[in-house]
């Protein structure tokens, strides 16, 4: 008889009511409760007393703080992780944890991740429980800049760490982005689980979600909204100098600028109510009924972050049956594309663009409104602890390879990115170009889930031919298969630039799990010999980007940001929700 689950949160961040690390810890021991499931939860030794009482807390956690990608202090911090999550592994080895239960993390720290592991080592399997981590998606990758952030390298090397661990089966990474997951599977060479937006929406009723009177409009301004925190007043201003019946409730976060100009520059609207300045801080409770009370929620951030970043404001809003008005091209934005919430976008967080998204909110109230309520309580219902936590239990029951099925996309010309997989044969990459093979064999080595479909090989190359070096030809074999025959002339104008070319595998050799690809090149020339620089290595071919996937794709920009790669990790996530949230048969 297998027993029962039993949840253990641990919480790196709750140590103050504000914010949402409340809400979800709240939330999570709600959704326990309700299932009749018994929860342990740790926060950290800083917390408020008032918190640890509400919430019946181990206020024992060490303050861990976020790496800054420096080498020698993040080492530094791995190396001291396990010993000082000391009280954390005695409490759990007091109460007994086993594989029967969940350990959720509730941030991606990679002390935790790598502490987790070395605990593991010390741990019998049938005391090895369940542990899921959940990403944001900064944290590890530049959204604006397209790359690996400076901090990718801690979860490279914990992810390394992981997967020569015992239990590494048991050790889940989760996000609640799509557009972050496709990055952290590159990252990690492990499965990525998307799970929903773990929210609390408290007990808000129907007629405390619609509130009487005129428009009221929610601005949220954190300290990611950037400079236009200062210009809010504008936005108000310019909306109030046209329409007598809105009126807006402002909040800015403790570290946003801004609140001094909206006391200043609009006195008078402050003063006959048509402006309420919120609290910065407030508790889940008051937080949550300044949402119920307004109509529209207005975010003025900058798009770039929230592309990898999920919003609870935002969550809150469309579970209430609320219109948002929201940065395009991020995950909030997603969901108003996709017709799961109701907004309007705004390309830029100027003070123009956010007055026009206002305009067409007052003409279009009826239409969106209505959407806002038809989206409401699905969204509400995905969206929440509840959900997160029958997904987690639902992965925690089955068997898990974390092994990904296939090679995405992959940047040659991003080193953290893509050198695990270049073997003997290859050259440091090149930022920015590629990496060039050096020497007359060059290997590529692949580990993925076994039992693959046939896949294709697919690589953007360009061949070394100059002046006196004016043909290559390479041949290729996987796991000592024959596969490929490849020539490039200099006098074939096709030949001396980046070209796509794909190689089928052979079943057996896809199927196999280990896969290795050798480039075998014929006579490779070194530019110094050539007398054309100092650089000796011998190059033949060097590869700018690379795939294994089912089909043979030359792709254009980068593929986890189109619209049509999103679609289908859309749907290859409803299609796991739905594996694992439907009850067993």
């Amino acid at each position: 008889m297998v027993a029962s689950p039993r949840l253990f949160i641990v919480d790196f961040d709750l140590v103050g009511y504000p914010g949402h690390f409340f809400n979800q810890v709240f939330g999570f021991r709600e959704a326990a409760r309700a299932r009749g499931i018994a929860t342990r939860i740790y926060i950290s030794r800083r917390a408020e007393p008032a918190i640890a009482a509400e919430l019946d807390a181990q206020a024992i956690l060490p303050v861990l703080e976020w790496l800054n990608g420096d080498l020698g202090s993040g080492l530094e911090s791995l190396a001291d992780a396990h010993h000082s999550l000391t009280p954390l592994w005695d409490d759990l080895r007091a109460e007994k944890i086993s594989e029967s239960d969940v350990l959720v993390v509730t941030s991606s720290r990679p002390q935790a991740i790598y502490g987790i592991a070395q605990w593991f080592r010390e741990r019998p399997s049938a005391e090895r429980p369940a542990v899921f981590f959940r990403f944001l998606g900064p944290e590890f990758y530049d959204f604006e800049k397209r790359t690996f952030g400076r901090v990718a390298w801690t979860y490279r090397f914990v992810s390394r760490v992981i997967h020569t661990s015992p239990g590494a089966e048991r050790m889940f990474f989760t996000l609640n982005n799509v557009r972050a997951l496709a990055h952290l599977e590159a990252l990690s060479l492990r499965k990525a689980f998307y799970l929903p937006v773990p929210k609390y929406y408290g007990a808000v009723g129907p007629a405390e979600i619609r509130p009487a009177g005129p428009l009221t409009i929610y601005i949220y301004v954190n300290v990611r909204s950037g400079e236009i925190s200062d210009r809010i007043v504008d936005l108000i201003g310019s909306i109030l100098s046209r329409h007598d019946d809105v009126r807006f409730l402002v909040r800015f976060s403790k570290d946003a600028p801004g609140e001094g100009n909206v006391r200043r520059k609009a006195a008078e609207a402050l003063a006959d109510g048509r402006v309420e300045i919120v609290p910065s801080e407030q508790d889940h409770v008051d937080y949550l009924a300044t949402i119920a009370r307004s109509d529209v929620l207005l975010l003025p951030y900058g798009p770039v972050e929230y592309r990898g970043i999920v919003s609870g404001v935002f969550s809150e809003t469309a579970a209430m049956g609320k219109i948002a008005i929201i940065p395009a091209e991020t995950w909030m934005a997603d969901h108003v594309e996709d017709g799961r919430a109701s907004g309007v976008l705004f390309a830029n967080n100027i003070v123009s663009d956010m007055v026009a998204a206002v305009e067409k909110v007052i003409l279009e109230r009826g239409r969106l409104q209505a959407l806002a309520d038809s989206c409401a309580k699905p969204f509400r219902e995905e969206n929440s602890c509840a959900s997160n936590l029958d997904g987690m239990i639902a992965l925690a029951a089955k068997a898990a390879d974390m092994r990904l099925p296939q090679v995405p996309l992959t940047d040659a010309t991003d080193a953290l990115g893509s050198q695990h997989y270049f073997g003997e044969g290859w050259s440091v990459a090149d930022e920015g170009f590629g990496t060039w093979s050096d020497g007359e064999r060059a290997e590529m080595n692949f580990t993925i889930a076994p039992d693959a479909p046939p896949l294709f090989f697919n690589a953007l190359v360009r061949p070394f031919l100059v002046k006196g070096h004016s043909r290559l030809d390479v041949s290729l074999t996987a796991n000592g298969v024959s596969v490929a025959e490849w020539s490039f002339d200099i006098n074939r104008a096709a030949d001396r630039d980046w070209s796509w070319r794909h190689v089928q595998l052979p079943a057996a050799v896809s199927a196999s799990g280990e896969i290795q690809i050798a480039m075998h090149i014929r006579s490779p020339a070194s530019p110094r010999s050539l007398g054309l620089s100092t650089d000796s290595r011998n190059l033949g071919i060097a590869i700018r980007q690379f795939s294994l996937e089912p089909e043979a794709r030359a792709p254009g920009g980068d593929q986890s940001e189109r619209p049509t790669v999103l679609a289908r990790l859309r749907r290859r996530i409803r299609r796991t929700l739905r594996q694992v949230l439907s009850p067993s048969e």
